[in-house]
């Protein structure tokens, strides 16, 4: 049953652009097995082990310029498939994936992967403070070494070219603030892939969650594109309109992990129709489909993949072998990959990357008012209330009142860390997708976005810092000498600032916010303990003494306290009582150390739980 040669002899015969690509695939095939139920004995697993999944089996094919569409019921491996393609499932312990996919003949890794290719995942990772047509000329900036004449020219074309004119000036949005619709996030993820001039486009469910007409107008684009730059898009789809249908180039059909169809559009009724499951007139052939490759009855879609083995994958097979042997001039050939080592991925100066970055975040702070007013509020009613409650506070010669100061000091110390914390682990768990996909599609490098992010949290903490000294230290009375007070801000902007490194430490160790508040939250429980103001440090026994060196509180309530005592003719001194017997320069030192032990955590953490987005 010869489908397939029409589409093969196009392949060869139009295959004289070097940039068009062809990608091939063989014997791909991916299992799943739990760790805890995995044999040692791997020669058993697949006929003793019942908790071994075989996601996709055995699977060999190649997919050419235009709208290849991969289609499937729900848990069929169209998702899987298309990560394994663009190189975003890794062999491990429980995930055990053979076989091998060429681009123009060539292997490639997910390093490569981005210098000939893109993928827009699913979901729609934008950061909702920026507009569209800022979002590409920051993209433009990043991927493209041109001229900013050119590099503007180039944003303006992929605007139109997705027609997001209407929509250029306007923000993204997010749930809490208004911005462009569904369809439009969708082109604008597109668009951005597009920056990078791929020759192959990889989409996950592209039309996921839009209406029938936003959904057409997606699949147009893609076919537009796919004809003007001669490109090769691959895509999923969950269940197309016949409009969608019929703009479909190439159609590969999988049910649990195997083909049961891959060829050209137009002669899949045909085909179906001669095994036996004939489409009825007027039906979108994508329903009827879907409907027989979901239906309870096993023995069908046995027969669908028989059908399939049997008579399309030897024709693949053999026109594989046809693509990569036969022409006079071969088509795949190592010297002919299409990656070209002059494309612009990624090679603008690291100093001209952070540039941008800071400007980027610069944007992102100035138009995030509920995070700042947030903030900023936080941070005046913590020091109006300590300054109303605490008004004034006595300068006598008692233990209370001695005491109560040393306690003042203790309390908005360990405040002004909680407070720096906590936002940090938010805002870094939300941009955290944003900042794995950017990445990941080499837009910048992971040390560009942490050293932007820290700089900007660095001038942000140090500024509430400042401000919220000015509010309390005059309030509540503290000894009046500028000295005393600039020394005071100093403590308080370096606890703002090592509470944010902890917030981002939190914040890139977890994927939930939850789950890294609870984390962060549970650190605050030694900084409380061990500030040396509920217990003299001298009593602590030697088993858990060592504890209280490794918190930053502890150092801020020294200099502090020496701060305000020292050089003073107190009986009640809580420099003497409470065992405050480290240099308060001595303490700034080591919270300075504190913040980059905890920055440099941080980073690491960052990289080691970085993840390719699927």
């Amino acid at each position: 049953m010869n489908i397939l040669n029409t589409e093969v002899v196009h392949i060869i015969e139009e295959h004289h652009d070097a940039k068009e690509a062809v990608l091939t695939f063989e014997k791909l095939e991916l299992t799943y097995t739990p760790q805890k139920y995995k044999h040692t004995n791997k020669s058993e697993l697949p006929t003793s082990n019942p908790y071994k999944r075989v996601i996709l089996n055995n699977l060999s094919g190649y997919f050419g310029k235009g709208l290849n569409a991969i289609l499937g019921s729900s848990g069929a491996g169209k998702t899987s498939f298309l990560n394994i393609l663009a190189k975003r499932i890794q062999n491990t312990k429980e995930i055990q994936l053979t076989g091998s996919v060429k681009v123009n003949g060539a292997q490639y890794t997910y390093e490569y992967f981005n210098k000939f290719a893109g993928y827009v995942m699913q979901d729609d990772y934008l950061l909702p403070t920026l507009t569209v047509k800022e979002y590409f000329q920051f993209a433009a900036d990043l991927r493209l070494t041109c001229s900013e004449e050119e590099k503007k020219t180039k944003v303006n074309q992929i605007i139109k070219q997705l027609n997001l004119g209407r929509c250029q000036n306007s923000r993204i949005g997010d749930i809490l603030s208004k911005g462009i619709s569904g369809g439009e996030r969708k082109r604008v993820s597109i668009g951005l892939e597009l920056l990078g001039e791929p020759q192959v486009l990889f989409l996950d469910e592209p039309t996921s969650g839009l209406d029938s007409f936003t959904s057409y107008l997606i699949i147009k684009n893609l076919k537009d594109l796919s004809i003007q730059f001669n490109k090769t898009i691959v895509f999923t789809i969950h269940q197309p309109s016949s409009d969608i249908w019929n703009l479909f180039d190439k159609i590969t059909l999988l049910a649990e992990g195997q083909f049961i169809y891959q060829g050209p559009r137009e002669q899949i009724i045909n085909y179906f129709s001669k095994i036996g499951f004939a489409c009825p007139v007027y039906n979108n052939p994508a329903d009827y489909l879907m409907a027989q490759m979901s239906t309870s009855d096993k023995s069908k879609i046995q027969l669908m993949i028989s059908e399939c083995s049997k008579n399309i994958i030897p024709e693949i097979e053999h026109e594989m072998q046809v693509i990569y042997t036969t022409h006079s001039q071969p088509v795949i050939t190592q010297s002919r990959i299409i990656i070209d080592d002059n494309q612009n991925q990624n090679k603008v100066g690291a100093f001209y990357m952070l540039q941008k970055l800071i400007q980027r975040q610069l944007k992102q702070l100035s138009r995030n008012r509920i995070m700042v007013n947030t903030r900023f509020i936080q941070i005046c009613t913590m020091g109006l209330f300590t300054g109303i409650l605490f008004w004034q506070t006595s300068d006598a010669d008692t233990y209370q009142d001695t005491y109560q100061k040393a306690k003042i000091l203790y309390i908005f110390n360990l405040g002004m860390f909680a407070q720096s914390m906590n936002p940090q682990v938010i805002s870094f768990v939300q941009e955290r997708p944003v900042f794995l996909k950017e990445e990941g599609s080499n837009l910048y490098t992971a040390w560009s976005y942490f050293l932007s992010k820290v700089l900007l949290e660095i001038i942000s903490c140090s500024l509430f810092a400042c401000f919220n000294s000015c509010i309390i230290y005059w309030m509540v009375g503290f000894s009046q000498t500028a000295y005393q007070f600039f020394f005071f801000m100093l403590i308080l902007v370096l606890q703002s600032n090592i509470g944010n490194a902890f917030g981002i430490l939190a914040g890139s160790l977890f994927k939930q916010a939850k789950v890294g508040m609870a984390f962060s939250l549970t650190f605050i429980a030694p900084q409380i303990l061990f500030g040396g103001v509920f217990k003299n440090r001298k009593d602590l026994p030697d088993w858990i003494g060592w504890a209280q060196y490794m918190t930053p509180t502890m150092y801020a309530f020294d200099a502090m306290v020496q701060n305000e005592f020292a050089d003073t003719n107190y009986t009640y001194n809580p420099i003497e009582y409470l065992s405050l017997d480290i240099n308060k320069w001595t303490c700034v030192g080591i919270m300075i150390a504190l913040y980059f032990i905890y920055t440099a955590i941080a980073y690491v953490c960052l990289l080691l739980k970085r993840e390719r987005l699927q």
